[in-house]
Formats: C-alpha cells, sequence, structure tokens
C-alpha cells in the first residue's frame, strides 16, 4: 500500500510541476532559449522522497549532452537499498546495489524554455540480495533459512516520455519523466527467487512503470 501511495505522490507532483511549467510565462530577453547545446548535469530529488519510507533509499544523478534543443543523450547511475515490506509471509528480504542507464531523446519546443521528449534506453543493475524465513509446525521442527547472494546482475530496456521547463536560471532546468520498463534478464534462483531489483523494482512484473523528477544544469 506505502508503494502505491508513493508511486500516487510522485505522479500528482510531477503533474503539478508540469502545469506550472506550461502555465508560467518567461520573456525570452530573460532565457537565453535558441539553439542550446552543451554538457548538462542533472540530480533526481524525486529520489529523496524515499528518505522518509521504511522500505527504501535511493540516490541518483546524470550527465548528458544537449544538441540544439532537438537531441539529447543521457546518462544516470544510482544506488538503492530495498527492504519491501510483506516479501515474504514468515521472513525478510534486502537488497542493495547500484544501477545506471543510457538513453536517446528527441525534443520537441513546444514554446521558448518550454520542452517535451521521447526516447528509449537501456538499464542495468550490479546488487547483492539476502532473506531470511521460519516456517513453524505444531508437529515437526521449526525450520529457518538465511542466505546471501552477491555478484548478482539484470538489465532492463525502456522508453520514456518526459517535460522539461528551464528557469530564470539561465541554464538551470526541472523537469520529469515517465518511463516503461521491460525486464531482459535476471539472475533466477529456485526455490527462493529474486524478488526486488535495483533501479528496476519487483521482478514479479516484466513490465512496469517509472516516474522521475529532476533538477538539471546545461553548461
Amino acid at each position: 500500500m506505502k508503494r502505491v501511495l508513493h508511486f500516487s505522490f510522485s505522479l500528482l507532483l510531477i503533474s503539478a510541476l508540469s502545469i506550472t511549467c506550461i502555465a508560467q510565462e518567461v520573456s525570452d530577453s530573460t532565457i537565453r532559449v535558441n539553439n542550446q547545446s552543451g554538457l548538462e548535469l542533472s540530480f533526481d530529488y524525486g529520489k529523496l522522497f524515499t528518505l522518509a519510507a521504511d522500505f527504501e533509499s535511493k540516490w541518483s544523478g546524470g550527465v548528458g549532452y544537449r544538441y540544439k534543443n532537438k537531441v539529447m543523450l543521457s546518462i544516470n547511475a544510482g544506488v538503492a537499498t530495498l527492504d519491501p515490506q510483506n516479501a515474504f509471509e514468515n521472513g525478510t528480504y534486502h537488497a542493495e546495489g547500484q544501477f545506471g542507464s543510457a538513453s536517446l531523446n528527441y525534443i520537441i519546443t513546444i514554446k521558448p524554455g518550454n520542452y517535451l521528449y521521447f526516447g528509449s534506453g537501456y538499464g542495468v543493475s550490479m546488487y547483492e540480495d539476502s532473506y531470511s524465513y521460519i516456517i513453524g509446525n505444531s508437529i515437526w521442527p521449526t525450520a529457518t533459512e538465511t542466505q546471501s547472494r552477491k555478484d548478482l546482475q539484470a538489465d532492463w530496456a525502456f522508453i520514456n516520455i518526459g517535460s522539461e521547463k528551464q528557469l530564470k536560471i539561465n541554464g538551470l532546468f526541472l523537469g520529469g519523466v515517465f518511463s516503461i520498463r521491460k525486464l531482459l534478464n535476471y539472475d533466477e534462483f529456485e526455490p527462493v527467487d529474486t524478488y526486488a531489483i535495483p533501479g528496476y523494482g519487483r521482478t514479479s512484473d516484466s513490465t512496469i512503470p517509472a516516474l522521475n523528477i529532476y533538477i538539471k544544469y546545461l553548461f
């Protein structure tokens, strides 16, 4: 339930930001918007909301290159710690690791300073996980198991659509991107499979949505 509330809150927030960005009028004399090109640095401040959660924490940032407000190459990386609740009925699950992605996006100028973009990309995660569970029985002795697994890897493809607004500080952007991820491969196990992948999410969903909100600076 908390995951649903978290996603819903983020969706409402980015919707509000998008509406504000489109509605806000900024003069051309205040912002330089013609044929912008250069290196970009970004920080996914939406991940800060996970600090208030007791089941996950994430940090993510990126670097990219923007060419004349037409094409945008983005590379993102981050770290995540996941402790999903109710992963097992009588146990716990923990995963942590690093993840990264690269995408190529095409930019559409709505008006000076306001942009939409769409594209596709590829993501990968390198992580480790651990689990423990207890099976009680009135006849047989209680069964317990604890195990850690290291050097795990997963990858996925994704498509995305996003929007950006250039702020009054030249080179500073506020934006958000919605993506659909398709899990390609991950390390599978029996009888207890990988439950959650840092940077992707639960393995029970081979296709999942994701929402990121960020602040960016164009040099």
